[in-house]
């Protein structure tokens, strides 16, 4: 390559690396937070604590400066139910026999949720008759289960089915499930 255009290619490059060095010092300015009358900062980016923040209170920086804005919140009360799940204790019996239904209700987050409402059922019975739930109703408790008994009633045929139900909450916001249990 000749020398002058060696020098055309050299000056080239130093001009991008000049332009690319400025940009980058830019960028950082508005990352840091710098004012536009003095130089960035590090310690000019703020981190946010809203920990113990009241609906209406302006929140604060780490070293306790308001930020001039407030910060407002909701929530749902009841949270909405996200699930329920349905188990017996025993799925097969014999007429008369009494097992246990259980109910686990949970919120939209996957957490239990205690002191809904859940109404329980017989939703169904093929060659049985007579099979009832008691407590028909009952709330949940610290682990968003609820319990009722199911008293089977008698065969009508050589084995048969019984259909228990539970619906969790009130509404437009429940949840159901239900549970089989074989008699023979």
């Amino acid at each position: 390559m000749r020398p002058k255009g060696l020098f055309l290619a050299t000056t080239g490059i130093v001009v991008v690396a000049i332009l690319a060095a400025l940009v980058a010092f830019s960028f950082y300015e508005l990352v840091a937070g710098a004012s536009a009358s003095g130089s960035a900062q590090p310690s000019a980016a703020r981190d946010l604590d809203l920990s113990s923040q009241a609906t209406g209170v302006a929140p604060t920086d780490a070293g306790g400066s308001s930020l001039g804005a407030t910060a407002t919140s909701s929530s749902i009360y009841p949270a909405p139910l996200g699930s329920a799940r349905c188990w017996m204790k025993q799925g097969r019996v014999q007429p008369g026999q009494s097992p246990e239904f259980k109910v686990q209700v949970r919120d939209t987050a996957g957490q239990n949720v205690a002191g809904v409402p859940v109404a329980f059922a017989i939703a169904g019975q093929t060659n049985v008759t007579g099979s009832t739930v008691s407590p028909v109703g009952a709330s949940t408790a610290t682990g968003g289960i609820a319990s009722t008994t199911a008293a089977v009633g008698s065969l009508t045929d050589t084995a048969g089915f019984v259909q228990v139900s539970a619906v969790a909450g009130g509404g437009s916001n429940t949840v159901s499930c239900q549970a089989v249990i074989l008699v023979r």
